[in-house]
């Protein structure tokens, strides 16, 4: 069962950290689409809590960001390469 988080809670969490749970929370929202399509069973209150906790991960990312001094543009360009470097195309 997901139990709900705090943002304080996950500010301690290094980038790597940040970036596998926001992987983890995405793939459980993916999975939870899935088990609604083909009507098995499944928690429709883990829909919110797991993009809440995406939110709050991407936030905490952001806020890391501002710091350092990264513009928005700077930031988006940096996540396509990620992403482009995982192998997820031109998404």
């Amino acid at each position: 069962m997901a139990k709900p988080t705090k943002a304080s809670d996950l500010r301690g969490l290094s980038e790597e950290e940040l970036n596998a749970e926001v992987y983890k929370c995405k793939r459980a929202l993916f999975d939870l689409r899935v088990a609604q399509r083909t009507r098995q069973a499944y928690k429709s209150s883990e829909f919110g809590w797991n993009s809440r906790k995406i939110a709050q991960l991407l936030t905490i990312k952001r806020e890391r960001e501002l710091v350092e001094g990264i513009s928005k543009r700077e930031s988006r360009r940096k996540d396509k390469k990620e992403k482009l470097a995982l192998g997820f195309g031109n998404f």
